[in-house]
């Protein structure tokens, strides 16, 4: 080996560990963006099956009910119906303080309470004409 080889191996090195430095930040940023777009895909998809069990509850008249089995991710909090317009919405509250709408439009159905899912659970969703037409959550 010469003399130049032996002087220019540590710059290699060095340069190779700078350039491995700076990927590092980006790549693990990449990593973290990618794990709360699954996650937010996986509670969509919870939120899909809510309210297409919604819909065939309402349309199924007075009396229809159904149960779903739900897994909602550690963190995440869905909450069917409220007070004045958001009895007919379903709202998400993310690990981070963040909160997601999705209004029931096709139909407009209404929950006739208000309902708090968290972790694995069972809802059972049933339709009732009296004192108003609308679906009753239900937890156990």
């Amino acid at each position: 080996m010469d003399g130049k080889g032996v002087t220019g191996f540590p710059w290699r090195i060095s340069l190779a560990f700078l350039l491995v430095a700076l990927c590092v930040p980006p790549l693990a940023g990449l990593a973290e963006g990618f794990q709360d777009t699954a996650d937010g895909c996986e509670i969509q998809t919870e939120i899909e099956q809510i309210t297409n069990s919604a819909s065939t509850v309402y349309f199924g008249g007075a009396g229809t009910s159904l149960s779903i089995d739900l897994s909602i991710l550690p963190g995440y909090e869905i909450t069917l119906g409220g007070e004045g317009a958001e009895a007919y919405c379903i709202k998400v509250s993310d690990p981070r303080g963040g909160e997601t709408l999705t209004y029931m439009d096709r139909p407009a159905a209404k929950f006739l309470n208000t309902v708090t899912l968290t972790g694995s659970c069972t809802l059972e969703l049933v339709c009732e004409a009296e004192p108003e037409y609308g679906i009753r959550a239900v937890c156990p």
